[in-house]
């Protein structure tokens, strides 16, 4: 088909996906970045409320169960049960700050703010809002 087209027309043709591709980049770009201003004032506020659970979970498992466990066995992994569990408690709790801030960020403009609605009046492809949201949830956890 390539070759009953005019060689610029092939070119043009070639270059179309990259084109798309580019656009898309940026403009997930612009959906982070609005993201991003809302989060950088929130960082505290984020990070101080991501923090609870796993300081409990590492208080209550790690410490707790952990001192009456490693007096029974050793641990498959790290000395003590504490090293086991700490880097699936940072994995966990990363996991499900992204998840959850992305969830309410997204429901939330969509339930209470209604400017989801708005939002998706956006000069961009759909994919890209989805993008831009994902990564400001990745940025978050």
């Amino acid at each position: 088909m390539d070759a009953d087209l005019p060689r610029s027309s092939a070119v043009i043709r070639r270059s179309l996906p990259l084109k798309r591709v580019k656009q898309l980049l940026g403009d997930s770009l612009t959906v982070f970045w609005g993201d991003w201003l809302d989060l950088r004032v929130r960082i505290p506020q984020v990070a101080a409320s991501g923090l609870i659970s796993p300081l409990i979970y590492i208080l209550a498992f790690g410490l707790g169960l952990g001192s009456s466990l490693d007096q029974i066995s050793q641990p498959t992994a790290g000395d003590t049960y504490l090293e086991f569990i700490l880097p699936g408690m940072v994995a966990l709790s990363s996991m499900v700050i992204s998840f959850g801030g992305t969830t309410f960020s997204i429901c939330g403009d969509r339930l209470f703010t209604k400017t989801f609605s708005e939002m998706l009046l956006y000069p961009v492809h759909p994919l890209a809002l989805h993008l831009g949201k994902m990564l400001a949830g990745i940025v978050r956890g």
